[in-house]
This record gives structure tokens, sequence and C-alpha cells, in this order.
């Protein structure tokens, strides 16, 4: 039986999880980093973060991945963890390659799965768009959040199996579904695990690059959904979750300064011109 989203290549990748080769902070990389000066020197102005846990799995090409300032090589095989906040390549280098990238955003209550491929210095989007997994799907998800304390062995192997559940979920559905359509209810369900994941964050760090790439859309065509679909632009709402989270830090007795910090404001000024500004 054929796959839908993935070729023969791409599954000797997935479901062979013994094979892979893990590069995460919690425990040692089991690839070093590479000496890699081009790119080295790229990734100084092509770096971001962000507020969730994601996940990186290379199905297929060769190339060179930042993460955490170190330049580590790209194989088949190789799984990123990006902890919440961690640095890591944003975009892809101009140079020559092709990598085809299986991403998972972990945020609250579901998983946010695409593929991606860089093509000779371009970010090409995943013709079925953005798969949504909620936590029926995905039984091991509590297991990605592993603690920095675990041992090495216990980190890694939790993780493993947390990462083996997740795809095989994204390669059943490939085996189970008759066709992926951009209908409104699933356009819908895409913009209110957006909404979630803004209430969760209150819009600290979050950039439309980011939340585009969670939806799966164009930035121009994410933000014609969410107004479609809320009434309200995002900047809107996330002006609106962070009143909620002040009202609340403030009913907590939460000084302004430390307010301003839990939303990521550069300095409690600015905090202040923002609250008298709404």
């Amino acid at each position: 039986m054929q796959n839908r989203f993935f070729t023969e290549e791409m599954l000797q990748v997935l479901l062979h999880p013994e094979r892979w080769k893990v590069i995460a902070s919690a425990f040692p990389p089991e690839a070093p980093p590479v000496d890699h000066y081009r790119h080295q020197h790229w990734m100084r102005a092509h770096t971001h973060d962000h507020q969730h846990q994601e996940l990186m799995l290379m199905l297929r090409g060769q190339g060179v991945y930042g993460f955490m300032g170190q330049p580590y090589p790209c194989l088949p095989g190789t799984l990123f963890i990006f902890g919440a906040n961690e640095p890591h390549d944003m975009g892809c280098p101009p140079w020559p390659a092709q990598m085809d990238l299986l991403w998972m955003a972990v945020l609250p209550g579901e998983v946010v799965a695409r593929v991606t491929s860089f093509m000779d210095g371009e970010v090409v989007d995943w013709r079925f768009g953005s798969l949504l997994l909620s936590p029926d799907e995905i039984p091991g998800q509590h297991a990605l959040a592993f603690s920095t304390g675990d041992p090495p062995a216990l980190a890694r192997m939790r993780i493993v199996s947390a990462v083996s559940l997740l795809v095989s979920a994204i390669v059943q559905r490939g085996f189970s579904a008759e066709m992926i359509e951009d209908t409104e209810p699933q356009q819908q369900r895409m913009v209110h695990t957006v909404q979630r994941y803004l209430r969760e964050t209150a819009g600290r760090g979050v950039t439309l690059d980011t939340l585009a790439r969670i939806s799966g859309y164009s930035k121009f065509h994410f933000l014609r959904l969410f107004h479609q679909h809320t009434g309200e632009t995002v900047h809107q709402y996330i002006d609106r979750c962070r009143r909620q989270r002040v009202e609340a830090m403030l009913g907590q007795g939460c000084a302004k300064k430390e307010i301003a910090v839990a939303l990521g404001f550069s300095c409690p000024s600015a905090f202040s011109r923002w609250l008298k500004r709404m």
C-alpha cells in the first residue's frame, strides 16, 4: 500500500528510529558539529527561537543545520530537538543544497506537522499544508517534555520513544487519508490552534513568521484566515491576550517590572507605554 505523504525512501528513515542520530541540548549530540565557516557566518543573521518545542527529522538529502550556535551535519535520520527558546536556523542558506525535513511543532494540546524542502536556497512548502494531531493520536506526547535533570540515556530513551509514537501517527495518516482538503473546518481548527498558542504564550516572542510556519499557510493567507475566523487581526488578539495576562498578574500582586519580563518587553518603560496605549 502506497503512502500518500512519503516516498519509500522517506519511510525507510521514518520507520527505523533505531538508526536516528539525535541532536539535543539534554544530552551529548550523537553527531559532532562541523567546521563550516560559511554557514557559521550566515547563521549569525538567520537564527531564531520560539516559545514552543519543535522537532525536525531529516528525511532526504544532505546539508548542514545550525543549532545553539553550532552547525551540525544533517543527513537522513538526523533528529533535532529544539527546546523552547533554544536558537536554531531560520530558513535555508543561499548556496545549492537539497533537503526534505519533517517538522513537528509541539503546541498546547496538539502537535502540528509538515514537510519542508530546502532546494537551492529556497524553501518549498509541503503541498498537504500542516497536519494537526490531537492528543488521542499521540499518546506519548507527555514524554516530549523531558526534564533537563534526567540522566542523558534516560532523556534520549524518552524523547526517541515519544517521537517514534508521533511519527507513527503521521505515517498512519498517510496510509489512511483518502484526500487532504483545505476545508473551512480545517482552517478554523488551525486558527483555533494558533489562538490557543497565543493565549498560552501571551504573545511573548511570537512573530508572524512563526505563526505562518505553524499554520502551513503563507503569511498573507494566514492573516486573512485569522481575521475571517476571529473578527480580529493577529495584533489585536495578541494585545487582548496580553491584557488578560496583565490583569491576572496584577491580581496576584506582581510588580510591573515582573510583568514586563514575563510578557517579553525589552524594559519596564516599553511595557508602561504599551499599557498606557491599551
